[in-house]
């Protein structure tokens, strides 16, 4: 008998139309078997797309002893039928060899040598030669030549296989050591360096794991730096776990036919989201027409400034602020398995497990479409809401690119295969992958860990109700979207997914309690965004029964799980009616001064990182902006931007807040890359090049944004003040001020008069305690409370670990010595002091910073009305 051939093709029609093509070349082709394994049967229709069930059960039941050659159309074909060998016997998928060959060439090439009765090898390599007719015909070079094929046959790896890409060769059998494989090849190897401001993040490994997939060659990457050697980079999950970051040097190595096409394809994978050169500003109209074009403001999910009459919310009723008081509520973030039996059958076990990972993906595709739909068609939604809307759909497409990564799948389908358990092979397997995520340095890519765990949670329900013939989508509604029960509950959950989170609504729970999170997680901004009381109580939690009353208080994070007496129960109703009326009150009196009871004159103002912020200042009655970050308003262009473009923005946001802005000059670094200031990488970035120290680098930038500065003063109704970021010695400060004279030299005469006041940040205590050494060099100063705090506490606070001791939540004594660092400069200092972090808005803090003399204080926009009440309450002693 002849060696079989299968069609695999997303169209059944094409596939239909090529086999008759195919066998209308032979005069008897009786001995030629074609079997056709195209498109994906769903209500009675054959619709467009491939199945890999379908290829494996043809596959199946075409075997014969002299073997099959695959022929494969486009895209996810190659795919499919690569995970249909996984789910065939061993014995069957070691007598395949899945071919490279155009499909219509290489078909018909292939059923004309089959018939004459050549071996599956010379089958596969006649059809992968099927092309060189074709491009000697035209006289052009391609990239497939005989020499190529002729490697490939060749190689020590043609064997049984000879035209698979090598990784989809060792499919039919279980890997070998690298040795057995490459032994006798060419080992090509490249550095490449990463450019991409965020590191290898999910876009980039998405995009280089499945370039590298359709290749004939095997790849392995490594970052000396971070001491991860030899993952192989066809597999999203193990680019990830590179802990690379901006600049790293990756390693590439890559052996098989087409192993030099593979690191060039790297390259420039990579080299597209590698940051753009710094480019001389356009100076003609088309040029910035275009410039404008290709870059788009942060405006929180808009394209236009927002004005604050579309905010649909009373800004000064904080949900998020509300003490909260219910009855608990567990959703264990688990699913209950007990109901799972085992098939008898490892195929049909393999076959359990490609329908979970089919159902899941559509789900989470599902979940992120309708997210997406919501954020486009509703452009009368408030803007916080349709960016978490859009922020949601973009991890819900993150998760289920996980679940198209078939390297990351390839333990659980052997093993499975060797009739193991699929579900305690899933949740082995996923949990391994999320405690290597759980010990990454970047906080970022730490977060992944989360996105694992909630897709192997789906995949486990998926295989409970494939094994009981329930619905997927009712049980994960019910154990995933978190429907209220009767009464006033209160969640509890372990941890907090991006698919809860995004799912929830205000009203469905008075507010939630997690064992495990961190308050920088995707899913816990996108649950305080919706205006949801939340709080991380670590194991305390644990101990919390179905039913038992539970209170919390979110400003403060702390909480009593143990409400079993009335009196206890009364006393936080108490503190909830005292938190409702302060709210009312600072609602009714959000645009009256905030004088303190000793007369003290104190002015609250709001930290803007986009227009709608500003917006939201205006109604809360902030007196101006004590921080525009300008390196979240442009932290999505790829090139900077010139200086009307931003005297634009600054004029857009000092209209917009009716009040003074403070314009931070750009502070980008450690955790804030901008596309067009290019760093080096650092063991510890944090204490390395940022703010200041980088901007000295790229002085033609420190002059436009000043220059910016002086246009948009010019036009604006109230003052703009310019600060600086990260400064350490005074000549840093002297530096700006040149830089401002050479801004104003370029302007002209028109803007050398603007008044533009000039101040400097204190993040680093060597700054504070020396803010003598400062005198005569800046205009005011304002304390970054954010970053002295970790410097002062020498703890990270992205890092849950250790940033919780020393929060400012709690009222510790680790917070001392920030204080008095405080207290101690505003003693010294002569000029204007304004506190900008976290601590000004924190209402435990309000009247120790008072005490220190601090008279400006600006905090995030809704916390201004609360602000100026404790001002007003505040009498020092």
């Amino acid at each position: 008998m002849a060696v079989g051939i299968i069609i695999v093709s997303h169209s059944r029609p094409l596939a239909i139309a090529a086999k008759e093509f195919a066998l209308g070349m032979l005069h008897d082709h009786s001995d030629v078997n074609i079997e056709i394994a195209a498109g994906i049967f769903n209500n009675g229709k054959w619709l467009t797309g491939t199945d890999a069930t379908l290829i494996a059960d043809t596959i199946t039941n075409a075997a014969t002893a002299d073997g099959l050659v695959v022929l494969m159309d486009i895209g996810s074909s190659v795919m499919s039928a690569e995970m249909a060998l996984e789910l065939i016997e061993p014995t069957v998928a070691h007598s395949i060899t899945l071919c490279a060959a155009p499909l219509v060439e290489g078909l018909v090439t292939a059923v004309v040598s089959a018939s004459t009765g050549a071996s599956r090898q010379e089958v596969a390599k006649s059809a992968t030669q099927s092309l060189l007719t074709k491009q000697h015909a035209l006289s052009q070079s391609t990239s497939i030549n005989k020499e190529d094929v002729d490697e490939v046959s060749s190689s020590p790896l043609a064997n049984d296989t000879a035209t698979l890409p090598i990784d989809t060769q060792l499919k039919a059998v279980d890997t070998p050591s690298h040795n057995d494989y490459y032994e006798d090849s060419d080992v090509f190897y490249r550095e490449i360096t990463l450019e991409d401001p965020h590191g290898m993040h999910a876009r980039p490994a998405a995009a280089l794991s499945s370039s590298l997939q359709k290749l004939n060659a095997h790849v392995e990457v490594s970052n000396p730096r971070a001491e991860k050697n030899n993952l192989p980079a066809d597999s999203m999950i193990q680019l990830l776990m590179l802990d690379a970051v901006f600049a790293d040097k990756l390693v590439f190595r890559a052996w098989g036919a087409q192993a030099a096409q593979a690191l060039d394809t790297a390259e420039k994978v990579l080299a597209s989201f590698a940051m753009t050169a710094q480019q001389t500003p356009m100076s003609n109209a088309a040029a910035v027409s275009t410039h404008k074009k290709s870059n788009t403001i942060d405006t929180s999910s808009t394209n236009h400034p927002i004005s604050h009459t579309h905010l649909q919310q009373d800004p000064l009723l904080i949900s998020d602020d509300n003490i909260v008081i219910g009855t608990a509520y567990w959703r264990h973030t688990s699913i209950n398995t007990t109901d799972y039996t085992p098939a008898k059958d490892a195929n049909e076990e393999l076959a359990r497990f490609q329908q979970a990972i089919h159902m899941v993906k559509k789900f989470i595709l599902q979940q992120a479409n309708e997210l997406s739909e919501q954020h486009e068609k509703d452009p009368a939604e408030s803007p916080s809401t349709s960016n978490e809307h859009n922020d949601s759909a973009t991890v819900l497409q993150a998760q289920a690119t996980l679940l198209r990564d078939t390297p990351l799948w390839k333990p659980v389908l052997r093993s499975i295969r060797h009739g193991k358990n699929a579900i305690e092979e899933t949740s082995a397997h996923i949990g391994h992958i999320a405690q290597q995520f759980d010990a990454l340095t970047d906080p970022y890519l730490r977060q992944r860990a989360h996105d694992v765990r909630s897709v192997g949670l789906l995949i486990q329900a998926a295989l409970v109700c494939i094994a009981t013939e329930a619905d997927f989508e009712r049980m994960v509604t019910r154990e995933f979207a978190a429907q209220k029960p009767e009464g006033n509950c209160v969640l509890l959950m372990e941890r907090l997914s991006v698919l809860h989170a995004s799912r929830l609504q205000p009203d469905d729970y008075q507010g939630i309690i997690l064992v495990h999170g961190s308050a920088t997680s995707h899913a816990v901004l996108i649950a305080r965004g919706r205006g949801i009381p939340i709080i991380c109580a670590g194991e305390d939690a644990l101990g919390v029964k179905n039913g038992q009353m539970v209170a919390f208080d979110p400003r403060h994070n702390n909480y009593d799980f143990d409400l079993t007496t009335d009196a206890a129960l009364h006393s936080w109703h108490q503190r909830q009616n005292t938190r409702k009326a302060e709210n009312t009150k600072a609602a009714q009196q959000r645009f009256l001064p905030a004088t303190a009871a000793n007369g003290t004159r104190v002015h609250v103002m709001c930290n803007i990182t986009s227009l709608h912020d500003a917006a939201l200042g205006r109604a809360a009655g902030a007196e101006g902006s004590g921080l525009v970050r300008t390196e979240s308003l442009f932290s999505s262009w790829k090139n900077a931007p010139d200086i009307d473009e931003q005297a634009d923005v600054f004029t857009q946001i000092v209209n917009e807040l009716d009040a003074p802005i403070t314009v931070r000059l750009w502070d980008c670094g450690a955790d804030k890359p901008l596309a067009f200031m290019s760093q080096n990488a650092e063991l510890n970035p944090f204490l390395g090049v940022r703010g200041i120290r980088l901007l000295r680098r790229y002085p033609h930038l420190l002059v436009n944004q000043l220059r910016a500065g002086l246009r948009a003063a010019k036009e604006s109704a109230h003052e703009i003040y310019m600060m600086v970021p990260m400064v350490t010695f005074p000549g840093e400060m002297k530096l700006v001020h040149e830089a401002l004279q050479q801004a104003r030299k370029l302007e002209g005469d028109n803007l050398s008069k603007i008044r533009l006041p000039l101040g400097m940040m204190i993040e680093v205590p060597a700054a504070a305690v020396n803010i003598k050494d400062f005198s005569g060099l800046t205009d005011f100063v304002s304390f970054g409370t954010n970053d002295l705090s970790q410097y002062v506490l020498a703890a990270d606070r992205m890092n849950e670990d250790v940033w919780p001791a020393s929060s400012f939540h709690k009222k510790y004594p680790m917070d001392k010595p920030v204080l008095t660092m405080i207290r101690q400069a505003a003693l010294q200092c002569d000029v204007p002091i304004n506190v900008c972090g976290d601590m000004a808005s924190n209402l435990t803090f309000i009247p120790e910073l008072l005490d220190c003399g601090i008279t400006r204080l600006s905090s995030r926009p809704t916390m201004v009305p609360l602000i100026k009440q404790k001002v007003r309450e505040h009498s020092r002693d």
